[in-house]
């Protein structure tokens, strides 16, 4: 007889698309990769912790100017936090809300589950499982 717990677990994870064993090894082998496609679509550069950062708008004025067609080091580009750890400017405004819950990158990494979550500005990469 299957339990009324094991009935919840299982319309539970048909409901929010989650498969323990599934989760698991794509927990071990999770990786944001820091490329073009990723920082196109990180929301780093935007969030509101840097917005006022005049080392994080001059970082992305430079990027502008002298990266077109290459790959920038991480520590030229003010943002994927979460796949190249903390950020490399200490103007920051840790008192703002970061952004990080909006982010394509976060959302498909399924960071939410991960730690740290979110200020990875401060807190470093994303450790994996």
């Amino acid at each position: 007889m299957i339990s009324q717990i094991t009935i919840l677990d299982k319309l539970s994870s048909v409901l929010t698309g989650k498969n323990d064993k599934k989760e698991k090894s794509n927990a071990m082998t999770s990786n944001i990769n820091f490329d073009r496609e990723n920082m196109i679509r990180c929301l780093c550069p935007q969030c509101p912790v840097q917005k006022d950062s005049e080392c994080a708008q001059n970082k992305m004025k430079m990027l502008q100017i002298s990266m077109r067609g290459m790959s920038p080091e991480p520590s030229d580009f003010p943002g994927m936090y979460c796949a190249n750890g903390k950020a490399f400017c200490d103007d920051l405004n840790e008192n703002k809300e970061c952004n990080c819950i909006n982010c394509e990158v976060w959302k498909e990494n399924k960071i939410e589950s991960k730690q740290p979550n979110k200020y990875f500005c401060q807190n470093g990469k994303v450790k994996l499982d």
